[in-house]
């Protein structure tokens, strides 16, 4: 009875989150494509919390390669063509909702999106910068294929996209990339997979591309942004833009450090994340 009884609590649970996740979304095409996803993924999440390990990798690889043929997915009015799970999870509005009103910036403004991923805010901001210019900064190719994708989904002439990573300086790096899904790939964190990767600092791709202000810069590195912030220090110093960071913990003393001296006051976002912090910065008035 009591397995029976966890049997039901399940299907049930299962139920109510897909309808959750569906209202989310404009529309999602074909449907029985994403629904097999998520339902694999669930079972996958629940099975890991009753067994207490995550041996059963097979169907998170499973999940993925049921949507290696594309999802087409409308989210907050923009379209993507997500490959693997996590592309979903991410353009979901309720992912990061709060970063919203901190995506504030004029019509003929210039956005840089550092660790784009697969371009939820640079598709987004270029929907709404008619008369600006995104500069989407993205290392990890099967990302860079979604981000390219969704730029033409969306009819962009205004996103450049940047195959690199931003660091401190122009080089190449290992990017250590995760063993299923596009989230999570770093050039500071090991892990048992690995790409080479071209590197640029953010001050020679504002020169190269001769832009004439930046207005904000959103910075998501996994772990690397002291590396990015000390490759924008001249662009930094002469435009001032607002500055939204994930700072990983072990990094925040120097980053409060490193800002201070930019002349930059910042300020946390509450949001509860374990190894995480987010802030908001700005030049000091």
């Amino acid at each position: 009875m009591v397995a029976i009884a966890r049997v039901g609590g399940f299907l049930q649970q299962l139920v109510q989150e897909l309808r959750y996740r569906l209202s989310e979304l404009d529309r999602v095409r074909p449907r029985h494509v994403f629904l097999l996803a998520f339902i694999i993924s669930t079972i996958h999440r629940v099975l890991r919390t009753m067994v207490g390990t995550d041996h059963i990798k097979i169907l998170w690889i499973l999940r993925d390669r049921i949507l290696s043929r594309g999802v087409l997915v409308v989210s907050l009015g923009s379209l993507y063509k997500c490959h693997d799970y996590s592309c979903y999870a991410v353009v979901m509005p309720s992912f990061e909702k709060w970063m919203w009103s901190y995506l504030k910036i004029p019509p003929d403004g210039v956005f840089i999106d550092v660790g784009a991923h697969v371009g939820k805010y640079s598709i987004a901001l270029g929907r709404r910068l008619r008369r600006g210019l995104v500069v989407a900064i993205e290392p990890m190719p099967s990302n860079i294929k979604t981000l390219v994708e969704a730029i033409k989904l969306n009819g962009l002439g205004n996103v450049v996209v940047v195959s690199k990573a931003a660091w401190s300086t122009n080089t190449t790096l290992n990017l250590y990339i995760p063993e299923a899904g596009s989230v999570g790939g770093s050039a500071k964190h090991t892990g048992s997979l690995k790409i080479e990767v071209e590197a640029e600092t953010i001050d020679s791709i504002v020169s190269r591309l001769e832009l004439s202000r930046v207005d904000l810069i959103k910075i998501d590195v996994e772990g690397a942004e002291i590396e990015v912030i000390k490759g924008s220090i001249n662009t930094i110093n002469k435009y001032n833009p607002k500055i939204i960071v994930e700072v990983w913990r072990d990094n925040e003393k120097i980053f409060r450090e490193l800002m201070m001296r930019l002349g930059y006051i910042c300020e946390t976002i509450s949001i509860p994340e374990e190894h995480v912090a987010y802030y908001h910065c700005s030049k000091k008035p």
